[in-house]
């Protein structure tokens, strides 16, 4: 997504657009995480499974942060967060080493 795309969007929408594709670009997928192979394990063991919350609290918090800090701090502040997983997330992937990226179930 190029900057003027990213501009007509809420800071804290555009905040995870830039999260997203970062990790992304490290390597990463949702579908190599945990939570989905926890999700089946519990699903084929008959275990019910609860978000911790809500994707509209996940959300809400997203806004209250942005109206905290303004929208110019929060994408400076999300810029800065991704320049460390860039830096993070490779070291991480060496041999031997694991990385668990986990978001709350929408069930």
């Amino acid at each position: 997504i190029n900057a003027s795309e990213l501009e007509q969007l809420n800071a804290w929408f555009a905040q995870i657009v830039i999260v997203s594709q970062a990790i992304a670009q490290s390597g990463y997928t949702a579908e190599g995480g945990s939570e989905g192979k926890l999700f089946e394990l519990a699903k084929s063991s008959d275990i019910p499974v609860k978000g911790l919350e809500t994707v509209e609290r996940q959300i809400d918090a997203l806004r209250a942060a942005q109206s905290e800090s303004g929208e110019g701090e929060l994408l400076e502040q999300t810029l800065a967060e991704v320049e460390k997983i860039e830096r993070f997330l490779p070291i991480s992937r060496r041999p031997g080493s694991r990385v668990i990226l986990i978001n709350s179930p929408t069930t």
